[in-house]
């Protein structure tokens, strides 16, 4: 019985299906302070993080800050909100850097950094855990439940946070 438990629990984990006791911690989107107010639903996520946009509706330019594709944030972040997978943005930033059409994207190595650099770039998008976030006063419930805002196609956008 054991044995086939932990055969449905690794088959449903390559499927992307995660229970609920196990589901890691949920990932917000971070914007610079002076993108307040801007929407990005999940194909302008993912326009912006494949490179096919490269400035925001006022015409001034992204900045994406990301995690290397070993990180397993990225790997989160890539699944749950771009609905993709880490080797296909990477095959996507090659091409760009490669054709001379494009930037790929600045690595950070930490959450921290990550939001230090997102608070004082112009422009800037990143992502974080929610659990990382320095006024979480205690972590974040694992229901698995979407966010109100995803639930709404749209997500949920921290603005100012403070590193």
């Amino acid at each position: 019985m054991r044995a086939w438990a932990a055969c449905w629990v690794l088959g449903m984990s390559l499927q992307g299906v995660v229970p609920q006791a196990w589901a890691a911690d949920a990932v917000e989107v971070l914007l610079s302070p002076d993108r307040q107010g801007v929407e990005v639903d999940r194909r302008m996520l993912l326009a912006i993080y494949a490179g096919r946009v490269s400035s925001w509706p006022d015409g001034r330019p992204i900045r994406v800050f990301t995690f290397p594709d070993d990180h397993p944030l990225h790997a989160q972040f890539c699944r749950q909100l771009l609905s993709t997978y880490p080797y296909v943005l990477r095959n996507a930033w090659d091409k760009l850097v490669y054709t001379g059409t494009g930037f790929a994207p600045t690595m950070v190595t930490s959450e921290a950094e990550m939001r230090r650099r997102i608070q004082n770039t112009a422009g800037a998008i990143g992502y974080a855990s929610e659990a990382s976030r320095p006024d979480a006063a205690e972590p974040q419930s694992k229901t698995g439940e979407p966010s109100r805002a995803l639930a709404r196609g749209l997500l949920v956008l921290q603005q100012g946070v403070q590193p």
